[in-house]
């Protein structure tokens, strides 16, 4: 917890290692993120904004390059609720890691996540930042269409074997940034321990952040 008093909101993030763009689960980690947070109807927007109103919108991603990159999943509430929220982002990625996802679901995601993808490979532009992307990262460029191919043949059981593994919540990290003293006592009692540095004391060059 970064306690900063005259915040105005709390930023809430769920953060850990993810995968790198050159992993042959890269496309089966985007379905598995468009299911967690991955836009509007994404799990994580839904429980958040949509169902409690909690925020204007949460979300998460998934960033890659030749070596492994974060996977975030964040959004702003007010101090009182963050504790819940982080509660939430904690809850949805243990849940996609032992729930099934069905197939109604699924296919929605599936959708939602490669409708952009394919209509960006439509332009020129769109295929030379595609095309673009992978020779940065020494990729074969025959990877733009096995994306769509791998992504299209994901089913619920490679989702959850990935969350379990390459997403597992208990190697997450929460990062919570807001008034400290508005959220900390329930935030504690979700979670134990917590680590809480005062805004002044922050020093992004140290080790230990202060």
């Amino acid at each position: 917890v970064i306690d900063d008093p005259k915040a105005g909101q709390t930023a809430v993030l769920l953060v850990r290692p993810g995968l790198a763009r050159t992993d042959p689960r890269w496309a089966l980690a985007q379905v598995a993120n468009s299911v967690y947070g991955g836009g509007y109807s994404s799990r994580l927007n839904v429980e958040v904004r949509i169902k409690r109103g909690l925020s204007y919108g949460a979300g998460s991603g998934l960033s890659g390059g030749i070596g492994v990159g974060p996977f975030v999943a964040s959004c702003q509430t007010k101090h009182p609720s963050a504790g819940e929220v982080a509660q939430l982002f904690t809850d949805e990625l243990n849940k996609l890691a032992t729930v099934p996802v069905d197939d109604i679901e699924l296919s929605a995601r599936k959708s939602a996540l490669l409708g952009p993808f394919v209509r960006g490979l439509a332009t020129t532009g769109g295929v030379a930042g595609a095309f673009g992307e992978l020779a940065a990262l020494g990729i074969p460029l025959s990877e733009v269409g096995k994306f769509v191919v791998r992504a299209q043949n994901a089913n619920a059981a490679d989702i959850r074997k990935l969350a379990s593994s390459a997403l597992d919540a208990k190697y997450a990290s929460l990062i919570l940034v807001g008034d400290a003293s508005k959220f900390l006592p329930d935030l504690k009692k979700r979670f134990g321990q917590v680590i809480v540095i005062p805004k002044a004391k922050l020093k992004l060059e140290s080790p230990t952040l202060q």
